[in-house]
């Protein structure tokens, strides 16, 4: 039985039953003097926790959705399967792309990882508003995705921005996609794709990719590539 076919009396029962096991395994393997035997022992630990983690992410996830589970089930089905088809096993770098986007268990989790490496799945055709605007609004606010938003402040962590109007501040580190309109202060990090167009004060650091167009003032840094221009100021 799949973990999304477990009552939530099952659910509770088996979270309980891995959070057990993962005790005792640690326990086994601290007073465990053969080397053999504790590399078994962990293996099994790890997969023990594998077990664990996506039992607690279902626990999480109809908590968070409630009656919306299922719709949210057929989704993450779907984003993912979509994504899937459009990669090349037989092309090494791909295939890792490919077991990667593969692995994870919950939609959650697979925003995450575009998020976390945005650039790598920008060459998919994932980084555009007609994809990403498939995934609920709430979870794209969470993982600071912006899709045609206007006026946008950031002043730290890590955002995505898709067709958008930003300022950016202090450490912030920020992706822009498609054709945004940006600002940048402080020690901003940024990378353009697309058509794209920056400007950067301060000591900002910046890559810029594709056609996007850039000015920079004082002492910000910036880096191109492919047809991209950046002008100082």
């Amino acid at each position: 039985m799949e973990i999304k076919d477990l009552s939530s009396e099952q659910l509770n029962s088996k979270i309980v039953t891995f959070e057990d096991r993962i005790k005792t395994m640690r326990e086994y393997i601290s007073d465990e003097d053969d080397d053999y035997t504790r590399s078994n022992m962990q293996t099994q630990l790890y997969r023990y926790n594998l077990t664990l983690n996506a039992l607690k992410e279902e626990y999480r996830l109809r908590s968070e959705y409630g009656d919306q589970k299922s719709e949210i089930d057929d989704l993450f089905e779907k984003l993912k399967k979509e994504m899937l088809d459009k990669l090349n096993t037989r092309i090494p770098y791909q295939a890792k792309i490919y077991r990667t986007i593969n692995s994870k268990i919950s939609i959650d989790r697979l925003l995450s990882e575009l998020a976390i490496n945005s650039r790598h799945y920008n060459s998919f055709g994932f980084m555009k508003k007609e994809f990403l605007s498939q995934f609920p609004d709430e979870l794209l606010a969470k993982r600071n995705f912006f899709l045609g938003a206007t006026d946008i402040v950031q002043k730290g962590g890590l955002s995505i921005f898709i067709d958008s109007k930003s300022k950016h501040y202090g450490a912030s580190e920020s992706y822009h996609y498609g054709d945004c309109l940006s600002e940048h202060f402080d020690n901003a990090e940024s990378y353009h794709h697309h058509t794209s167009t920056s400007s950067h004060w301060n000591q900002t650091k910046s890559v810029h990719f594709d056609d996007s167009k850039s000015t920079h003032f004082d002492d910000s840094e910036p880096q191109q590539y492919g047809n991209a221009i950046c002008t100082r100021a």
